[in-house]
């Protein structure tokens, strides 16, 4: 049997979009399939482990399948070990893939802003483009990327003055 080896790790849903969104995943399919042209896969492939017999997520309800590159160099090993992500693996893949989302982020404010379009919309044009669930939550989530690179624009605009 030549199953795609995965793994399952637990993504907040805006980052699992994302993920769908580098991938051209629609959200119907079960699974994301990564490859390594892109730093998110290459980042996640790096922290895959290997066993030979299977490791039982401790959690089973919200997690995201996300199926592993296959190329010639590999096939053996998949075929032959049992393949999972340790808990700090997990929180390295997760900082990952917010901080890529969050320069992702930053990118789409800045040219928004450049247009001179709205928070709102911006955010709802960015909800749209992933397939965001429109829930106060995502928004919420959303909302603090602009936030937090505001804060730190004003924050630079204050020692510009004070300094000068």
């Amino acid at each position: 049997m030549n199953l795609k080896p995965k793994i399952e790790i637990e993504l907040h849903p805006v980052l699992e979009a994302y993920l769908r969104w580098i991938y051209k995943t629609p959200s119907e399919v079960k699974g994301i399939s990564i490859t390594r042209h892109h730093d998110v896969g290459k980042h996640i492939a790096s922290h895959v482990l290997r066993c030979n017999m299977p490791v039982k997520n401790q959690k089973t309800e919200g997690l995201t399948t996300i199926f592993l590159p296959m190329t010639e160099g590999n096939e053996g090993i998949y075929q032959n070990y049992f393949f999972y992500v340790d808990e700090w693996g997990k929180e390295k893949i997760n900082d990952f893939i917010y901080t890529d989302f969050s320069m992702w982020m930053k990118r789409r404010f800045e040219t928004g802003y450049i247009y001179r379009w709205r928070q709102e919309d911006i955010i709802d044009a960015v909800i749209m483009g992933l397939h965001i669930e429109d829930t106060k939550e995502n928004i919420s989530f959303l909302r603090r990327f602009d936030y937090r690179n505001n804060r730190k624009t004003t924050e630079k605009r204050f020692n510009i003055l004070v300094n000068n």
